[in-house]
Formats: structure tokens, C-alpha cells, sequence
């Protein structure tokens, strides 16, 4: 004799089988578990990300004061004569604005011959987190024809 399996229980028409429903009226200790891990990692990848953009902002603010020095000590280098340029400088020293928020800035400085005139060439650099090139900034000693004076009337011509 065989035996016969019971039939599947197949849903007659309207009607469903009935599945024992279990309610979870609670947290379970694994899942706390992980939830803390993942909140402990995103928490330490948010942090070092935010303390890494703030020291790239410091490097942009120092970067931007370098800048601004050399621009500043070009403007009054470009105006002098050759011989009164090379006098500055052989003294170039960074102001003291520079001197307080750059650590240690060196500021150097010379003048080159070219096809188009004398150009002074300044450098500025300081000791930095990671080193790099210091910056340079380049300008032309003024020449006489060159310079835009007011006329004596008042007027341009």
C-alpha cells in the first residue's frame, strides 16, 4: 500500500490559509548592535572629513595672504627705477602682517633683463604642513613712456 501525502492546502475561492503571524514587540540586541557600529563609522568618517577641510581652508587663507604680500611688495617694487629696485631688493623683507600668520616666511626676490624690460621676480615661502613650491609673482619695472600721468590741465588727451 502507498501512502498517500495530504494535499497542498490550496486557498478555495475567498478563503486563505491561515499563517501563523508573530508580532515583534521589541528591538533586538543585534540590531542595536549594528545600528551603534554604523552610527560610531559614519560619525569618525564625518569628523576627520570636517577636520581635513578645515585645515585645506587654513592652507587657502595662507596661500591667499602670500598672495596678497607679494602683490603688494610688486606694486611698490614696479614703480621704482632700476637702480632704486635693486636697492629694495637686496633688502626685500615680508611685512609684518605676513611675518605674524605665516610661519617662518622667507621672501626673495630678483631682477631679470628681458626682451621687454627689467622684471622683478618675487618668491614667498613659509614652513607649511605639506611643502610645495613657493609662490612667485612677476612684474615689469615702469618705464617712463609707459606710466599713465595726469596731465597738467586736468584733462586727458
Amino acid at each position: 500500500m502507498i501512502k498517500t501525502q495530504k494535499p497542498i492546502c490550496r486557498p478555495e475561492a475567498g478563503h486563505e490559509p491561515q499563517r501563523p503571524h508573530r508580532r515583534r514587540n521589541g528591538v533586538t540586541m543585534v540590531e542595536l548592535v549594528i545600528s551603534a557600529m554604523l552610527l560610531v563609522t559614519v560619525m569618525t568618517f564625518v569628523t576627520s572629513l570636517s577636520y581635513s577641510i578645515n585645515l585645506v581652508w587654513k592652507d587657502i587663507g595662507h596661500y591667499r595672504i602670500a598672495t596678497g604680500e607679494l602683490s603688494n611688495q610688486l606694486e611698490n617694487l614696479t614703480r621704482l627705477s632700476r637702480q632704486e629696485a635693486q636697492e629694495r631688493v637686496a633688502s626685500l623683507r615680508p611685512s609684518e602682517f605676513s611675518a605674524r600668520t605665516l610661519r617662518e616666511p622667507v621672501l626673495d626676490g630678483q631682477l631679470v633683463e628681458d626682451n621687454l624690460g627689467t622684471r622683478v621676480v618675487l618668491k614667498l615661502n613659509w614652513k607649511r604642513r605639506n611643502p610645495g613650491p613657493p609662490v612667485e609673482l612677476a612684474g615689469w619695472l615702469s618705464q617712463n613712456r609707459f606710466v599713465d600721468t595726469p596731465s597738467k590741465s586736468g584733462t586727458d588727451q
